[in-house]
């Protein structure tokens, strides 16, 4: 019997709680640095500056190193190393960490000297701080329901129920809770509890970057596999992937075959904002780089896959209707990204149960903080002996 949500979840809203704290603290600093040029970051950006607390913002800072001295939003404050931090700005200075792995960057932020109290949480990617997760999820609690009861274990229920809860009442506490449930990102997308690896595999990788889910794949399944598909809609990205296949897999080269196109549900042209690592993907005319969106079914045809993987950031249902073919005939393992939009929770499962049966989906997350989480949808003939739980 899977409970109601109703008796689960918060009714507390701490959207504006969240945003005066964020805004104190920035008003209160000496001077601050944004950490995370990414969607978090740019929002949190735009609500300083919408508040006039651009003088107190000195610079960005990021992990990824594509991003290192580059401009970025209005080009008047560059990225900073992180490791560059400390000697340039000293000990005193306001970090805001609008990352989701804000537990690692605390970590790395103690180990170069700042104080636990001049690192804060305030990631707003994904929120909209008017219509607030907490109406959202109360207005649609019928859909979030119907999730919640496909889910195959306990450890998907608690993480579903936690991350609702955090972004209802922006309680760390929730994270904290939620924390044991907390996987590998090594292994992301690739939970050997859920189902086994094949030697047969035919993996289609639905935002490929630079590789790293390729890396990552290889590892596991030890270089034993049939074929690897990538797609990887930004040109600079797509490249170095290439030259990464020429330099380090060279053997498994005739193996992998890589797409510059856009994963879409039409076959269109696309823009994207450049940002390496959170590039959004946008129907409208004129807004950032073009570039070919296709349906996945019409670009691979009849080729055999057996595991889809998707992190295209908020594009994932699209990606879906323009697939439908191929997860029909081949019934793969679909390891989902469902953080990006607020109805992926729902829309995204709604989709593969209503396109074919026989699917039990289950949650699974890779940081503290509620990004990062992947629903994986598995054709019972595929799951690991004993995993399911509902049939």
């Amino acid at each position: 019997m899977v409970e109601d949500l109703r008796s689960l979840l918060s009714t507390l809203d701490g959207t504006g709680m969240m945003v005066d704290e964020c805004l104190k603290a920035a008003a209160e600093s000496r001077g601050l640095v944004i950490f995370g040029a990414g969607v978090g970051g740019e929002q949190l950006y735009r609500l300083l500056m919408d508040n006039g607390l651009e003088d107190r913002i000195l610079a960005w800072s990021d992990n990824n190193h594509l991003k290192f001295g580059r401009w970025y939003m209005d080009e008047r404050l560059r990225i900073i190393p992180p490791n560059d931090l400390y000697g340039k700005y000293g000990g005193e200075l306001l970090i805001l960490v609008a990352s989701s792995a804000f537990d690692l960057i605390k970590e790395q932020l103690l180990g170069y000297g700042f104080m636990p109290e001049n690192i804060r949480l305030f990631n707003f990617a994904f929120m909209d701080l008017k219509y607030t997760d907490k109406n959202f999820i109360w207005d649609h609690l019928t859909d979030f329901q119907r999730a919640y009861g496909r889910l195959g274990d306990d450890k998907s229920r608690r993480i579903f129920v936690n991350i609702l809860n955090y972004r209802i009442s922006k309680d760390e506490a929730y994270l904290k809770q939620m924390n044991a449930d907390v996987d590998d990102e090594k292994y992301q997308y690739f939970d050997g509890e859920l189902f086994d690896f094949r030697q047969d595999e035919c993996f289609l990788d639905i935002g490929a970057y630079t590789g790293d889910t390729f890396g990552a794949f290889y590892e596991v399944y030890e270089g034993a596999f049939e074929d690897y598909y990538g797609f990887e809609a930004d040109r600079e990205i797509y490249d170095r992937f290439l030259a990464r296949i020429d330099k380090e897999y060279q053997s498994s080269a005739r193996k992998c075959h890589i797409y510059n196109v856009a994963a879409w549900d039409e076959n269109t042209e696309l823009h994207f904002d450049e940002n390496p690592g959170s590039s959004e993907m946008r129907a409208e005319n004129g807004a950032g780089n073009a570039v070919a969106g296709r349906k996945i079914d019409e670009v691979l045809g009849d080729r055999r896959i057996t595991f889809i993987k998707m992190d295209i950031e908020g594009a994932e249902i699209h990606a879906l209707a323009g697939m439908r073919e191929i997860i029909r005939k081949n019934r793969p393992i679909i390891a989902m990204c469902v953080y990006h939009r607020r109805d992926d929770f729902y829309k995204l499962t709604d989709f593969v149960e209503g396109l074919c049966g026989g699917y039990h989906f289950y949650f699974r997350q890779y940081r503290y903080t509620p990004t990062e989480t992947v629903c994986y949808a598995i054709p019972g003939q595929r799951l690991t002996g004993g995993t399911c739980l509902t049939d």
